[in-house]
C-alpha cells in the first residue's frame, strides 16, 4: 500500500512535464524512483529522497514547459533525475558552492537573512498566539466537555443574564445532560496578616468547581461540600502566581491563617500553574464565606443574581442535545414562576455553549486579521528578497553562462540556486524564531485584553514546525524570478542544427579559459562534454561543448580517442 501511494505521488509530480515526455519516460522513471525508495533506508533517508526528487522534477518540468516542449536539442541542457545518483555527494557540493558564493557577498547574505528573519519572525510570533488561543485544546482534563450556561431575556436584548441561587439549584437538579453544575463570581477583599493590608482579587466558587476544570491543588486539598455549608470554618486556596510572588513558593503556607472580612481564613491548598478562568484571581474562597452570597436575604430572592454557571456534559452527549434539555428546564422554571419571568414582555430562555468557544469568541477576529497581515508582510519580504536575488543573478549572468557552456545542466543550476536560497531562508528562520521569542511577551499582554487563553501562548513544537515550513517555503518563493532567468537563459549547450557549421571549440590540450570556473580544480558538478552530430566533428579531432544528453533508458560509456570524446551506445 505504501509503495502504491508513493508511486501515485511520484506520477503526480511528473505532471510538471509535458505529456510527450511523460509517455516516453514516465514509467521507467517511476520504476527507478520506487527502487531507490526501497533502498533509501529509514524515514530520514526517504524524506531526503522525496525532497531532492520533488525539487528535480518540479524545477526541470517547469523549465521544459516554458519553452522546450518540442525541442529535443534545447532540452539537452537539462539534467533530469528520479532522485538517484550520489545524493549525499551532490548535497555536499551544492552546500559548499552556496557557502562559497555567499562568503563572496556578505552584504547580500546579511540583508536577505535580516529581511526574511523579520518576516518569518512576525509570522512565527503571530502563529504562536493563534496556536495557543485558537488551535490548542483547553488545558483542563475534560476541557472538550465543559460548557457555559447562560440565561437570556430575548425580548429586551439581554443574552447573558446572571444566575441566582434558586436558579442554580433548579438547573442543577432538573437537567438530564450535565454531570456537574458549578458557580463562580468575583469580588475584591482586603487580606491582613502579610504585613501591610493588601487588596486581593478573590474568586468565590462552589464545591467541585476545580474538579469541573480538572485542576487539582499541587499542595493541600480542594474545597469540599462541607466547606460550602453555612457556618463552615473559613478556608481559602491560593493561586500559583500569588503563592510564588507573595509567599516565595513556601510549602509551609498550608495551614496558616490570614484575616479577610473579619474572619481568619486558613490556607488549605495551592493551585497548579495553569491559566485561570473566568478571571485571574489571587485567592479563592467557598460560597459560604462570601458575605453577600451567604446572606439569608440574598439566598431567598430568586431575582438576586450575580453568579456565572458552568457545567460538564455527560460523556457522548452532543451540545445540541444539552441545549434541547435546558430549553425544557427553562420552560419549566418560567411556568412555575410567572411573576418573575415575564414571558410576554421580557421572554426567558436558556443557552449553552462550549467553554472553548466562549473563551476565544472575542479574540478570533482580531487574531485572524493580524495573522493575515503578517502573512502579507512575509510576502512583501519575499518580494524584496526576490528583487535582490534577481539583481544579483544579473551580475552573475556570465558565470552562469560559462558553467552551462562547460556542461552544467540547467536542472543542476536550479538545484544549486535552491540550495543557496534554502540556506539563507533557514538562517532567516532561526533569526525569526529568536525575534518571535523576544516579542512574545508584548503579544501576550495585547491579546490578554481579549481572552485569558493568551497566557497559554508559548513557542512549542508546532510553532517551530511552522517556522521551519515558512523558512523552507520562502527560500524557493523568493528566488522564483532567478529560476525563470536560469530556465530561460542562453541556449548554451545546444548543438547547432544539422548542416550548420560547427563552431570551433577548445582542444583538450588548450589552456583553460581565464574565468573563475576555469580556475576551479576538477570538473564542474554536472559537467559532461558531448560531441555534436556534425560531419566536421569526426575529423577535426576537436570537441564541441554541450550539456548532458537527454535521459535515456540505454546506458552509455565513453572512450577518449585521438584527442576527442566519442560515445559508444
Amino acid at each position: 500500500m505504501a509503495e502504491r501511494l508513493a508511486g501515485a505521488a511520484y506520477r503526480l509530480l511528473l505532471w510538471a512535464y509535458p505529456e510527450a515526455f511523460r509517455r516516453e519516460y514516465g514509467e521507467s522513471m517511476t520504476a527507478d524512483f520506487l527502487r531507490l525508495r526501497r533502498s533509501a533506508g529509514g524515514p530520514a533517508g526517504r524524506a531526503w529522497l522525496w525532497a531532492r526528487t520533488a525539487a528535480d522534477l518540479l524545477g526541470t518540468g517547469v523549465g521544459m514547459r516554458m519553452g522546450w516542449d518540442g525541442d529535443r536539442e534545447a532540452r539537452d541542457g537539462w539534467t533530469t533525475t528520479t532522485g538517484g545518483g550520489d545524493m549525499l555527494g551532490d548535497l555536499k557540493q551544492d552546500l559548499a558552492y552556496a557557502f562559497r558564493t555567499l562568503r563572496r557577498s556578505p552584504g547580500y547574505a546579511a540583508i536577505v537573512v535580516l529581511t526574511l528573519g523579520l518576516g518569518i519572525g512576525a509570522n512565527t510570533a503571530m502563529f504562536s498566539l493563534v496556536n495557543g488561543v485558537l488551535l490548542s485544546p483547553l488545558p483542563y482534563a475534560q476541557g472538550d466537555r465543559i460548557v457555559h450556561l447562560r440565561q437570556e431575556q430575548p425580548r429586551i436584548g439581554d443574552d447573558n443574564m446572571a444566575f441566582s441561587v434558586h436558579e442554580i439549584e433548579d438547573y442543577r437538579h432538573l437537567n438530564h445532560t450535565l454531570t456537574d453544575v458549578v458557580e463562580y463570581h468575583h469580588m475584591t477583599f482586603t487580606l491582613l496578616g502579610m504585613g501591610d493590608p493588601r487588596l486581593v482579587q478573590t474568586g468565590v466558587v462552589s464545591a467541585r468547581f476545580f474538579d469541573v476544570l480538572g485542576m487539582e491543588p499541587i499542595l493541600g486539598r480542594d474545597f469540599t461540600e462541607a466547606d460550602d455549608q453555612l457556618g463552615a470554618d473559613p478556608v481559602m486556596i491560593l493561586s500559583n502566581e500569588f503563592w510564588q510572588t507573595q509567599f516565595g513558593s513556601d510549602p509551609d503556607v498550608i495551614g496558616k491563617g490570614y484575616t479577610m472580612n473579619g474572619k481568619i481564613h486558613t490556607v488549605i491548598g495551592v493551585l497548579p500553574p495553569i491559566p485561570q478562568y473566568p478571571d485571574e484571581n489571587d485567592v479563592y474562597m467557598p460560597t459560604s464565606q462570601c458575605p453577600t452570597r451567604s446572606s439569608p436575604g440574598f439566598i431567598a430572592r430568586r431575582t438576586a443574581r450575580m453568579m456565572t454557571v458552568f457545567g460538564v456534559l455527560r460523556p457522548g452527549t452532543p451540545l445540541a442535545t444539552a441545549q434541547k434539555d435546558l430549553d425544557g428546564v427553562a420552560s419549566e422554571i418560567a411556568r412555575d414562576n410567572p411573576d418573575v419571568y415575564k414571558m410576554d414582555t421580557n421572554g426567558y430562555a436558556a443557552a449553552v455553549s462550549a467553554l472553548k468557544e466562549d473563551l476565544v469568541a472575542g479574540a478570533r477576529p482580531t487574531l485572524l486579521i493580524l495573522m493575515a497581515t503578517t502573512l502579507l508582510v512575509l510576502l512583501v519580504a519575499c518580494a524584496n528578497v526576490a528583487s535582490l536575488a534577481l539583481a544579483r543573478a544579473v551580475r552573475q549572468g556570465q558565470e552562469l553562462a560559462v558553467r552551462q557552456a562547460l556542461g552544467a545542466g540547467r536542472g543542476r543550476l536550479v538545484r544549486q540556486l535552491l540550495t543557496e536560497s534554502t540556506v539563507l531562508s533557514l538562517a532567516g528562520g532561526i533569526l525569526g524564531v529568536v525575534l518571535a521569542r523576544a516579542s512574545l511577551g508584548l503579544l501576550v499582554k495585547f491579546a490578554g485584553r481579549f481572552t485569558p487563553r493568551a497566557f497559554e501562548t508559548s513557542i512549542d513544537g508546532r510553532v517551530l514546525l511552522f517556522a521551519l515550513a515558512a523558512s523552507v517555503t520562502t527560500g524557493p518563493y523568493s528566488t522564483t524570478s532567478v529560476w525563470v532567468m536560469v530556465v530561460g537563459s542562453t541556449t548554451a549547450g545546444r548543438c547547432p542544427p544539422s548542416g550548420a557549421p560547427t563552431p570551433r571549440a577548445p582542444r583538450w590540450d588548450a589552456p583553460a579559459p581565464a574565468t573563475p570556473v576555469g580556475r576551479a580544480t576538477g570538473p564542474m558538478p554536472g559537467w559532461s562534454p558531448r560531441r555534436c552530430p556534425s560531419p566536421s566533428s569526426s575529423s577535426s579531432g576537436r570537441v564541441s561543448w554541450a550539456g548532458p544528453s537527454w535521459p535515456s533508458r540505454r546506458r552509455t560509456s565513453g572512450t577518449f580517442r585521438a584527442g576527442c570524446w566519442s560515445r559508444r551506445w
